[in-house]
């Protein structure tokens, strides 16, 4: 496998190996970043049905408490238990009375009970017959250990446990007694949330986390909104699952996502394969093979893309136009052998093509297909201008060449070369030599041109005495005196484009002038003097 060919696929190769890493990257991210604001939105969702749940309880606790001050503003039965002897028929009716009210407004409130405590009569009054005696035991108790009313409790529902189960309890203090109800902890949570919870466990916490129902398995999430005014929170408890359900979901759209991702990625890299790749490859192969000197070089791929089947005929037509040079009538015409040999080697020599052709692979890796095309049209008039036109062309044909060339630099060489050009009507119509322009223009771009610093580049023709009087100059930093003189003398071998086209206006032209010289303030200038001849 050749060096070349090797270079492509391993570009290639790297930018969709590069690609495909950033990708998933990207995936992974979003997916880490999807999770996070999944667990947000499930837990702003359950803690707006907690808040929710939280103003329910605190209306029927209010409710309830609002209905104990009621009963004793306007409940005589209250008044008769405090002030007569016990055991009378009078005391009697009362308590009979306020039992009798008590049971009928337990389906009304939240409260599973209520109470009566005389502490002078030692009497303690219940609505609800089926109390348990631990329960019953633990309100007197708080009551005359005064629970209800420390500062922490005062005004509040307290806490209490009896016979493994928890209750929220409320006294409320009368001249010589206490009124108050209690409800159990679970029974609070059935009414709020029912038997059916969903995915999550529902409970009751102090403000330490301590559940007061239920227990918290590890790993399980704990969302909280406290009660207003009271000592405690409303708590719901996430199981992992409630997580992993959504995430696996999640993640198998992701899969799905990752893997359209991939057939893309391995679609593009085909027909990447197809339509640049393997047209590359094919010219690269025949260029090499041209320069080995096989002029039977030839290529007879078909390719998908107009651009590059154009590349493709302006080859085949350049190597079919050497051949017919090299046997044909043009070896006649120059009668001079080593100016055929040098003017076919220019022409055989396809360093311009391969540079064209390592600039079309280096837009197309990064995708830039509309100065690919730019490119591959630029070279295509190139090529079919250098190897297509006669002996002579017009100067505003050479001209528009020039252009085109300058065009295909400066996607090489963005914002960093200028051309300004300027010639009449009746110049423009004048015979030249091909490339009797654009050699020194080429020469120009090639040691002058460079990335972040502007290149100007003048062409102008006039009228001199029946000649032209052609001028080319260059801001760059001119001529060096020794090439300068070398290039005069016509003695340097390494400048076979400007030798060239000397020794080719001289014989077609019949005479032909050219001066080089380094302009004052700017850089390298040539100044050409041919007959002027219209076309």
């Amino acid at each position: 496998m050749n060096r070349l060919e090797f270079s492509l696929k391993r570009s290639v190769i790297f930018f969709f190996v590069f690609f495909a890493l950033g990708i998933s990257f990207l995936l992974a991210y979003n997916n880490y970043s999807a999770l996070g604001v999944i667990q947000r939105q499930t837990h702003e969702t359950f803690k707006s049905t907690l808040s929710v749940q939280e103003s329910r309880l605190n209306d029927g606790l209010s409710s309830t408490e609002l209905f104990l001050l009621g009963f004793l503003q306007d409940s005589a039965d209250v008044a008769v238990l405090e002030k007569n002897e016990k055991n009378t028929s009078e005391w009697f009716f009362s308590l009979n009375r306020l039992q009798k009210k008590f049971d009928s407004a337990m389906p009304t409130q939240i409260a599973d009970g209520y109470f009566l405590r005389f502490t002078t009569q030692e009497l303690f009054i219940h609505g609800n017959s089926t109390i348990k005696v631990n329960l019953k035991s633990k309100l007197r108790d708080a009551i005359d250990q005064g629970l209800f009313f420390t500062e922490e409790n005062a005004g509040k529902w307290i806490v209490l446990e009896a016979d493994g189960s928890r209750y929220f309890a409320r006294a409320i203090k009368n001249r010589s007694g206490f009124i108050g109800a209690w409800v159990s902890v679970d029974g609070v949570i059935s009414e709020l949330f029912g038997k059916e919870s969903g995915s999550a466990v529902y409970s009751f916490a102090d403000f330490d986390e301590n559940l007061l129902s239920g227990e918290k398995r590890d790993g399980s999430i704990l969302i909280s909104v406290p009660v207003k005014n009271e000592n405690f929170s409303i708590v719901a408890i996430l199981d992992k699952e409630t997580y992993q359900e959504t995430r696996s979901l999640y993640l198998g759209v992701i899969l799905i996502v990752a893997g359209g991702v991939a057939a893309l990625l391995f679609t593009t890299l085909i027909l990447l394969q197809i339509s640049v790749l393997n047209p590359i490859k094919a010219l690269t192969l025949a260029i090499k093979d041209l320069q080995k000197g096989n002029i039977t070089a030839h290529v007879k791929e078909r390719f998908n893309s107009k651009e590059f089947n154009a590349v493709k005929n302006a080859f085949n037509d350049m190597v079919k136009e050497i051949r017919q040079l090299k046997i044909g009538a043009y070896e006649e015409k120059l009668h001079h052998r080593q100016v055929e040999i040098e003017y076919l080697k220019l022409q055989s020599t396809p360093h311009f093509i391969i540079n064209c052709l390592n600039t079309v692979y280096q837009l197309s890796e990064i995708g830039s297909k509309g100065l690919t095309r730019s490119m591959i049209r630029g070279l295509s008039s190139h090529l079919r201008y250098t190897l297509s036109s006669g002996e002579i062309v017009m100067f505003e044909q050479e001209v528009s060449q020039v252009e085109n060339y300058i065009e295909m630099s400066s996607i090489r060489y963005p914002n960093a070369i200028k051309l300004f050009s300027d010639y009449s009507p009746e110049v423009g119509g004048c015979a030249v030599v091909p490339l009797i322009v654009l050699t020194f223009v080429e020469n120009a771009v090639k040691y002058e041109a460079v990335l972040g610093k502007t290149l100007e580049i003048h062409v102008s023709a006039k009228m001199s005495n029946e000649l032209v009087a052609i001028n080319i100059w260059d801001t760059g930093e001119g001529f060096p005196d020794e090439a300068r003189k070398i290039i005069s003398e016509g003695h340097n071998r390494r400048h076979i484009g400007i030798k060239n086209v000397i020794q080719r206006a001289n014989l077609v032209l019949g005479s032909a002038s050219f001066s080089f010289s380094n302009r004052e303030g700017a850089g390298a200038q040539v100044d050409i003097l041919i007959p002027h001849k219209p076309i």
